[in-house]
């Protein structure tokens, strides 16, 4: 089974990013833990150049940093209903939208990296099939802040038109 990185598609689609560093969403110290004490941080979108002017912004993710996966709330609360997820859904303001997104913080790592290899690349890593089970999307315990996903939820994501995101292959299981 392929094992994908979830990342933003910036070769069609503009995304969000943090308005003033007061609103930026701290993941690497967060390691699928319960985030406390949230205050809603305020995104907007990211064109300076022309040719980001020109992308496509009818996006309802956006996952610009890795590990920070911004989505309309109700897809969501879909995914977590379809897959079974164990998240945290934050609001996040997005004042240039009227669809309302949410910061999708998923809950608790698995040790799903065999971690008994070498691995000169960081996109050929082999994934414990055992310890992933049925779970589509997921954090490993070696990279907390990054969030991978199965074939399975690649083509979720593509059934229920959701756009923006970009899926990099970054292993397999066994």
């Amino acid at each position: 089974m392929d094992i994908f990185e979830i990342a933003q598609n910036y070769d069609e689609f503009q995304f969000v990013l943090h308005k003033t560093d007061a609103d930026y969403i701290d993941v690497l110290d967060n390691e699928g833990e319960v985030i406390k004490n949230w205050k809603t941080p305020t995104w907007t979108i990211f064109s300076k150049t022309q040719r980001e002017k020109k992308l496509r912004r009818d996006f309802n993710a956006s996952c610009y940093l890795s590990g920070i996966l911004i989505i309309e709330e109700y897809i969501a609360n879909k995914i977590i209903s379809d897959f079974g997820v164990q998240a945290q859904l934050l609001p996040v303001s997005t004042p240039e939208f009227e669809k309302k997104f949410v910061f999708m913080n998923l809950l608790g790592t698995i040790p799903a990296i065999d971690n008994t290899r070498n691995y000169p690349e960081t996109n050929n890593f082999i994934f414990k099939e055992t310890i992933i089970g049925n779970k589509q999307i997921f954090r490993d315990s070696n990279y907390p802040s990054q969030y991978f996903c199965t074939s399975k939820f690649v083509d979720w994501i593509r059934e229920h038109s959701v756009n923006g995101l970009r899926f990099d292959k970054v292993g397999e299981t066994e």
